[in-house]
């Protein structure tokens, strides 16, 4: 709802200050702005679930499910591990906000969000090792952040 609200104050002031060309480029700079600033608040907080909590959530994953990631990542050092189960989470909640369509942007964060998201990338996933990581991965967000 933000974004729209900036959008529209931009377009104003240029309506207002220049006429219909700057209605017009008072919008696409709105837009601009916007996507400027959630590209430098997602690349401050290192996504869409704050790098604290990830990393928490992906630290206790591997240490309960570790060879279920050694069989999805067999030549990787511990560091890379970490990243990539990070990696993971973050598809989770992307793909939950990207099939949002609700107006509510906290609607992408819900549970059955989280769920449908996890499935779509399991149905995606062309092998099996992954596709058990992710399901299990789901259901370890779904204990760590919804319990």
């Amino acid at each position: 709802m933000v974004p729209y609200i900036v959008i529209g104050i931009a377009a104003l002031v240029g309506l207002f200050g220049w006429g219909l060309k700057g209605l017009i480029v008072g919008a696409v700079g709105g837009w601009v702005f916007n996507m400027a600033l959630g590209l430098v608040l997602t690349l401050f907080s290192g996504g869409l679930l704050p790098r604290k909590v990830r990393k928490q959530a992906a630290s206790s994953f591997i240490a309960l499910h570790g060879a279920m990631i050694q069989r999805a990542f067999p030549n990787k050092t511990q560091p890379q591990l970490l990243r990539s189960i990070e990696e993971r989470i973050e598809a989770i909640f992307k793909r939950a906000s990207i099939d949002n369509k609700s107006m509510n942007l906290e609607a992408g964060m819900d549970r059955g969000a989280i769920q449908a998201a996890a499935a779509a990338l399991v149905a995606e996933e062309q092998q099996g090792e992954m596709k058990d990581l992710i399901a299990a991965l789901e259901q370890h967000i779904e204990r760590e952040l919804y319990a």
